[in-house]
């Protein structure tokens, strides 16, 4: 004796197959998402990490480069010196304190202002 399978009970099965196919590949695909979504962070952070040493060597650069023309002349403006400071604050807000950069801000500090 054969028993007939309701064609509902049919298409029920098919649509449920499919559908968890679906959700299998949506799945796959966010997992895939997830992978490339964090090599992509990955590459970024490395990315900011140069940036930003490269930055911190820049300023460094300044500072020393600009205090040491104000030291060979013996003295230095207002604008300069407060070009100086503002950018030491950055300076160390990225690196913290450095004793190399602090020294240069210490022999400026003691020298004559003069307005230009």
């Amino acid at each position: 004796m054969q028993v007939a399978i309701p064609i509902e009970m049919i298409i029920q099965t098919i649509l449920t197959g499919i559908i968890g196919w679906i959700v299998k590949m949506a799945l796959d695909k966010l997992k895939d998402y997830q992978n490339d979504s964090k090599q992509w962070r990955d590459q970024l952070d490395k990315k900011l990490d140069t940036i930003s040493n490269a930055t911190k060597a820049d300023m460094r650069i300044n500072i020393v480069y600009s205090c040491e023309k104000c030291l060979r002349r013996g003295w230095i403006t207002s604008e300069e010196f407060s070009s100086i400071m503002n950018l030491y604050e950055r300076y160390t807000e990225l690196v913290g304190n450095n004793g190399f950069v602090s020294e240069y801000l210490e022999r400026i500090e003691r020298l004559e202002i003069k307005e230009i």
